[in-house]
């Protein structure tokens, strides 16, 4: 079976973005060689969630024939800056494959919680109602929990921690280049509550 690939750009700038403060007038994207697009990589086969609790299935089939955006959300985001930029930049993606029929059945856009507890299959299949459609499909994937999540996150290079604030943790994924390509994890660097 041949492997998917993820393209991790939009996620990229969106988090460049927020993480420098930058502003960008009329739009959410910065300049053309500004940023630093992350490599394509394959996507890991870790198990994910969508429309029921009882049917898992490989992410890995999320990002197989099809061009795939990929991004991490979680229901409850509460950042200002990255939330509204990364969901205002996959809805541009998501309605320029709707009225471009050469687009259409060839990008499918893929949102992995980073927050299983509350983020639960029927709570993620409202989003996919409410977004995607026949001709761009929007993908909106859990997990059973963050001891499934987390290997899928460090297969991907994603280091991520709990935040806690307000009277709850929220996850919250660091930037790809701040890990270590020495295979240790965020746990071994002491960088933080690292998922289980």
């Amino acid at each position: 079976m041949q492997a998917g690939y993820v393209l991790f750009s939009l996620l990229a700038v969106s988090m460049s973005i927020a993480s420098t403060g930058q502003s960008i007038a009329g739009s959410v994207h910065p300049q053309a060689g500004t940023y630093k697009l992350q490599r394509i990589q394959p996507a890991p086969s870790g198990w994910v969630l969508e429309d029921s609790v009882w049917l898992p299935y490989r992410l890995s089939s999320y990002t197989t024939g099809k061009i795939t955006l990929f991004s991490f959300f979680y229901t409850t985001c509460r950042d200002p800056e990255g939330c509204p930029k990364i969901w205002d930049a996959f809805n541009a993606v998501h309605d320029a494959i709707k009225k471009d029929p050469k687009l259409q059945g060839k990008v499918r856009l893929v949102f992995l919680s980073l927050d299983p507890k509350v983020d639960t299959p029927e709570r993620v299949s409202f989003f996919k109602t409410a977004m995607s459609t026949p001709e761009a499909p929007w993908s909106f994937l859990t997990t059973w929990s963050e001891s499934f999540l987390a290997p899928i996150l460090d297969k991907m290079y994603i280091p991520a921690s709990r935040q806690i604030g307000a009277g709850r943790s929220h996850p919250k994924s660091t930037s790809p280049g701040r890990r270590r390509r020495s295979g240790r994890s965020c746990r071994e660097r002491r960088c933080g509550t690292a998922l289980p």
